[in-house]
């Protein structure tokens, strides 16, 4: 809010006019606001604010009106990731075919058949980004992602789809643990909040926490649960995985889109991590 303040304050200095009122360009105002925190506003929003008397930049001598707005906005419309661009990279068949740059890596992972593709669409907001398929185990191999120019996502097979041979089975599970060893800078861990965390979901997130690999546990398809049951599942999983960070997400509702961007986004570029370095897959045990 004091980033905000102060830009309301210069603002509404460098909009004085000979009559001593303020004269401020609303196109302006929300180009700054969109840009330097982080918001989704368009300017039928502005416009709504100013006429419920809160936008008082129009009006003389009202400088209090001009923290009004601030305050109304941020709490209104939280600063979140705003996800601009969304581009396919290429399918990796092995981690060394992965992307050489040192940009941060987030991991998307789950059993199959858990709404992975469809967690993907959502944050991304890309509809056809991730191919949402009716048929289980169609992922074989690391997808990524380029995120606003900055980051990657990578979209890593399901694992666990019981149709598919032990052979086939065990050879995406190497895949996905000789992924994790080139060191993500954090793994979205999603499970379907309807069925719980499975064996392997369980082995997956003990591996990361041996490797001390950040991690947020994505209770999916939340949409389904009553409040109650809701409150049940986060109990649960709270006291089985007390070191992550868990959120509810449903791509039906819309719901926990923000929540995980924000998380995202701080852990990424508002932490001390130290800067990504290029690992050499090795040779690893599966657990």
């Amino acid at each position: 809010p004091g980033k905000l303040v102060g830009f309301f304050w210069l603002s509404r200095n460098q909009g004085r006019n000979s009559s001593n009122t303020w004269r401020i360009d609303q196109t302006q105002v929300l180009e700054r606001l969109n840009r330097d925190f982080w918001l989704d506003l368009d300017l039928a929003t502005v416009r709504t604010v100013q006429s419920d008397g809160l936008f008082g930049l129009g009006q003389r001598g009202r400088a209090h009106k001009a923290l009004s707005v601030a305050e109304y906005l941020i709490l209104c419309y939280p600063p979140l990731m705003h996800i601009r661009t969304a581009t396919f990279v290429k399918s990796c068949p092995t981690p060394e075919h992965l992307p050489e740059d040192l940009r941060h890596q987030v991991a998307c992972f789950g059993r199959s058949n858990v709404g992975k593709s469809s967690l993907i669409n959502s944050l991304t907001q890309s509809a056809g980004l991730s191919r949402v398929s009716g048929t289980p185990g169609r992922t074989e191999f690391l997808n990524v992602f380029l995120i606003n120019g900055s980051w990657y996502l990578v979209d890593l097979p399901g694992y666990g789809y019981a149709k598919q041979s032990k052979t086939k089975r065990a050879g995406l599970e190497s895949l996905i643990y000789a992924y994790l060893k080139t060191r993500p800078t954090v793994a979205l861990v999603i499970i379907d909040s309807n069925v719980g965390p499975t064996v392997l979901d369980r082995e997956t997130i003990a591996f990361l926490e041996t490797e001390h690999i950040p991690y947020f546990l994505i209770a999916n398809k939340i949409d389904k649960q009553s409040n109650n049951q809701r409150a049940l599942t986060k109990r649960t999983l709270e006291q089985e995985f007390p070191l992550a960070r868990i959120f509810f997400h449903s791509a039906t509702k819309k719901e926990g889109r923000g929540e995980i961007l924000e998380a995202i986004d701080n852990l990424l570029f508002h932490s001390n991590l130290p800067p990504r370095e290029r690992q050499v897959p090795s040779s690893i045990t599966l657990p």
